[in-house]
């Protein structure tokens, strides 16, 4: 085999075996996805977000410090989910509500304290997480068979808790989770402006695993799998080519 056909046969096996790599993690079907194609509808059919107030344009809708957005959704599992979040805040400083899932009565819920993720009060990450007018993959799973939530910084796990008190569970089914809104019990002071490009939700919790993948993957109108495939085929083609060389 001359050199350079060699070089190519290495590089077209690595090539396949890093796109199979890649495809091994097949992600379940998401219950919602809202990616803010100049709406607030659920590209699944389900019912559309509402809002506080702010402005949704091609692919992000921006905020001003708590006029957030309220999902209200009977098929959601308040108690076995994912949701994930990719968005940008404008200020860190102290707290600043990411999810409610008390309906505004309590203060616990997924926060940015500092720049850092926290779930109050039981968790906090110990690294900074967040940083100005930049975007984040925030995932949280809560397991209702182990009670065992979990939070995520761009598909990395950062926090976790076992959730015996049950302040994870978004109430029942159909009651509201709201993003961007501080509760009450602190007169709506720990908010802030920003931007988010996408929300999807499971009724199931995600594994670590799953979470990456989700993270790689990207936006929801992001479709990696027709690329890999198209690569892959790509790749065979080439080693064929290359084969017949010999």
């Amino acid at each position: 085999m001359r050199p350079r056909t060699r070089l190519l046969f290495v590089l077209c096996l690595a090539l396949m075996a890093g796109l199979a790599g890649r495809a091994q993690t097949v992600l379940p079907t998401p219950l919602r996805i809202y990616a803010f194609a100049n709406n607030l509808n659920d590209s699944q059919g389900g019912p559309a977000l509402t809002a506080g107030g702010g402005t949704v344009g091609n692919g992000v809708y921006t905020f001003s410090a708590n006029p957030g957005l309220t999902y209200t959704d009977t098929a959601f599992d308040p108690a076995n989910y994912t949701i994930e979040l990719s968005f940008s805040f404008q200020t860190l400083n102290s707290w600043k509500k990411i999810i409610d899932l008390a309906n505004l009565g309590a203060d616990a819920g997924l926060y940015s304290y500092n720049g850092k993720l926290q779930f109050y009060s039981p968790a906090i990450s110990t690294s900074t997480d967040f940083t100005v007018n930049t975007s984040v993959d925030i995932v949280l799973t809560r397991d209702s068979s182990t009670q065992l939530v979990t939070g995520y910084v761009n598909g990395i796990s950062v926090l976790s808790f076992t959730d015996s008190g049950n302040i994870a569970v978004a109430g029942t089914a159909g009651s509201p989770v709201i993003f961007f809104t501080d509760d009450h019990n602190t007169s709506q002071n720990e908010a802030s402006a920003g931007a988010v490009n996408w929300i999807r939700l499971y009724n199931q919790p995600l594994s670590s695993t799953e979470v990456l993948a989700l993270f790689q993957a990207g936006a929801p109108t992001a479709v990696p799998e027709p690329s890999t495939y198209g690569l892959l085929a790509a790749g065979l083609a080439l080693l064929s080519f290359v084969r017949r060389r010999r």
